[in-house]
């Protein structure tokens, strides 16, 4: 397959994954670092406080700030090998390895969206806005909670976001009055983001997923389903991960060629306070 070359092959796929990934939206790579093996550790400095005291003239005494370390361990990793019949490369009119490619760099987006949001684990109870069915009547009501959720921590205004579910997307998108709350040029922002976001909302950048975790409670007459949906921000979670390998050779069993990928990453929470979760109830369809 004279036309594959790694080399060229692999900042494709990346970046094919990186188009498929509502995850690389709400998180930080700060500390993405070089990553060579599964196992590999990458090593986060978090700084403390700095004091700010009143000047009365006299001199300034120098504070020493202090800081922590957090390890962020690079324990995931994914892999594709797709076969490439002969055959099939003589009669398709498509190029074959950028369309399996592609369908390879979704696949591992997937993977690491779902590990991203469900990072809901990590978010403090006083954090966790109770269970409700999420309506078109009650949406904003609930984005302006989640809001309020973080400005009691001093989270940053910029970079927040809130990933929600066709469903309650559907709710935003129904919802009267939300109009005036909403990114003007949605649409372009819907085609930027590869169909993930839906616009602006209270200070809130929407995203849509299919992947948010969802959790069983209660049982027999009071058991019900609840949707975990994740709001944030950026500097909460982070990401570092890397393809690692993109190689070609000949299949030992097959008139084919075989096309193999890995891929590594780790996802750390690192800043909980700037995490929250609102419980959405599913109903029975």
């Amino acid at each position: 397959m004279d036309a594959f070359i790694p080399e060229l092959w692999s900042p494709i796929i990346n970046i094919e994954t990186e188009k498929a990934m509502v995850g690389q939206f709400i998180v930080n790579r700060d500390y993405q670092g070089e990553i060579a093996n599964y196992g590999d550790t990458v090593r986060i400095t978090r700084p403390g406080a700095v004091n700010v005291t009143d000047y009365d003239g006299n001199p300034i005494q120098s504070q020493k700030p202090t800081a922590s370390q957090l390890s962020l361990l690079i324990n995931k990793r994914k892999v594709f090998q797709i076969l490439i019949d002969d055959f099939l490369k003589v009669q398709s009119s498509v190029d074959l390895i950028a369309t399996y490619s592609a369908e390879a760099a979704k696949s591992m987006a997937g993977a690491v969206d779902a590990d991203i949001l469900n990072r809901t684990a990590d978010v403090p109870d006083s954090h966790k806005i109770k269970p409700v069915e999420v309506k078109k009547d009650n949406i904003s009501d609930i984005i302006a909670d989640a809001g309020r959720v973080l400005d009691l921590t001093d989270t940053p205004i910029t970079d927040r976001y809130i990933v929600i579910s066709p469903d309650e997307q559907n709710a935003v998108l129904k919802a009267v009055g939300f109009t005036a709350n909403v990114t003007p040029g949605l649409m372009t922002n819907i085609a930027m983001f590869g169909g993930a976001a839906i616009g602006n909302v209270l200070g809130f950048q929407v995203y849509m997923s299919n992947r948010l975790p969802m959790i069983s409670e209660g049982s027999g007459q009071n058991a019900k389903h609840v949707r975990h949906i994740l709001f944030g921000h950026k500097s909460a979670i982070t990401l570092a991960d890397q393809l690692t390998q993109v190689e070609q050779f000949r299949s030992q069993e097959h008139p084919a060629d075989v096309i193999r990928g890995v891929y590594l990453y780790g996802t750390k929470t690192v800043r909980p306070e700037h995490l929250g979760v609102i419980g959405s109830i599913v109903k029975a369809s």
